[in-house]
């Protein structure tokens, strides 16, 4: 009986001892046997990379420069040039140059050219894919309009905003269509 009483409390000691040392060594199993926990997700699969888009910086700068590329242009026409549509060819859209000239032609027919430049800044480009919008502030103050060798006298406005259209062709930018100043969403 005796052998009975000491059993009982043995062997409850021993699988006492047995389980909690059991899961604490199973514990420090997988403690010491896993990686450190991340705070990434997991089980999740990895999001797509996003396709690969147009360089819009690339196309600002393109755009920037085919506008300044537009007003040595015109300011080559204005002040003088034959009224001929290539300094604008591969910057303007036909419909655009012929516009532009159409404008021109009775100035020119009148005896009146310019003189000087305008000053033209804070240009903003808003690119969509293959369309775009280019904008800037233009004062024409001192790009004055002579008549035999005489200024008009015209009055000074400031700088004044200006909206042009660009579409992608064939890899190319092109300014296609000359917007109304009131869609100008710069302020001059």
């Amino acid at each position: 009986m005796r052998t009975r009483a000491l059993i009982g409390p043995v062997l409850a000691a021993v699988l006492a001892v047995g389980c909690s040392s059991g899961e604490e060594s199973g514990k420090d199993d997988a403690i010491a046997g896993s990686p450190a926990p991340s705070s990434e997700p997991t089980g999740r699969p990895e999001e797509p990379e996003p396709p690969e888009q147009p360089d819009d910086a690339a196309d600002v700068a393109a755009l920037e420069q085919l506008h300044a590329d537009y007003w040595a242009a015109i300011v080559e026409l204005e002040n003088g040039a034959e009224l001929k549509p290539d300094p604008l060819r591969g910057i303007a859209a036909d419909l655009l140059i012929e516009a532009q000239l159409s404008r021109m032609y009775p100035i020119r027919n009148s005896g009146h050219v310019r003189e000087g430049e305008p000053v033209v800044g804070n240009v903003t480009v808003t690119v969509e894919g293959d369309a775009a919008t280019v904008e800037s502030c233009v004062d024409e103050d001192d790009w004055i309009i002579v008549k035999d060798g005489e200024e008009v006298p015209l009055d000074k406005t400031g700088p004044g905003p200006r909206v042009f259209l660009a579409e992608r062709t064939d890899g190319a930018w092109l300014l296609t269509e000359q917007r109304p100043i009131e869609e100008a969403t710069i302020t001059c």
